[in-house]
């Protein structure tokens, strides 16, 4: 069983030691976690539908951030420090304290001066209090060798543009979601909330391209 993490506390999340190249457990207690959003070039997770933990998996040894929202409507932002010694470990979320630390929507001018990459984590956590009404038709479809990306809304938030699609795995078989499959002229980042879908399955996939 993975060992208990020491995970400290803050204003901004969680921040956690987790071992690298092995499932490390996300937990929320009291609550079971619905949705993940990550980088999948960096982490690779998987849900445990039973008890609505999620394991997670650092691809690389470099620091980096994911949130997960439970079935109470929670959001909970993670930042992790994998490390090649550590064995298995369990992060644990407490559900009982602050909604969120991303439940409202930051003013672009409090984030005007961010550097690229940290405005792209910025707006992959606003995810969740996203609302359809406030985005915009988008067209187009985007294929993948066995995935079809159906398109949903688009967002212009902090000089970026955020893009949602729905997946679909038509196929009679597993599919990994591949995210170079994705990636196009423009785009700076891909974010999605499965590293595999069963067939029939869906899931959502986000884009974030250059408003330039």
């Amino acid at each position: 069983m993975p060992k208990e993490s020491a995970a400290s506390e803050s204003a901004a999340g969680i921040h956690a030691a987790v071992a690298y190249k092995q499932p490390n457990r996300v937990v929320v207690l009291n609550s079971k976690i619905v949705r993940a959003v990550y980088d999948n070039n960096l982490l690779q997770a998987d849900k445990d539908p039973t008890t609505g933990s999620l394991y997670v998996v650092p691809l690389t040894k470099e620091t980096t951030g994911m949130f997960v929202v439970t079935e109470s409507g929670q959001t909970h932002s993670i930042t992790l420090s994998p490390k090649e010694r550590l064995t298995a470990q369990t992060v644990t979320l407490n559900e009982t304290g602050s909604s969120s630390s991303f439940n409202r929507h930051l003013a672009p001018s409090e984030l005007s001066g961010l550097p690229y990459e940290e405005r792209i984590q910025t707006v992959l956590k606003l995810i969740p209090q996203l609302k359809d009404s406030e985005g915009e038709a988008l067209g187009g479809t985007l294929a993948g060798v066995y995935l079809h990306a159906q398109p949903v809304r688009a967002w212009d938030v902090l000089g970026l543009r955020l893009e949602r699609y729905r997946i679909l795995n038509r196929t009679k078989h597993k599919q990994t979601v591949r995210e170079p499959e994705f990636w196009r002229n423009g785009v700076l980042a891909v974010a999605t909330e499965a590293s595999d879908l069963a067939p029939g399955a869906s899931a959502d996939l986000w884009l974030v391209r250059s408003t330039r």
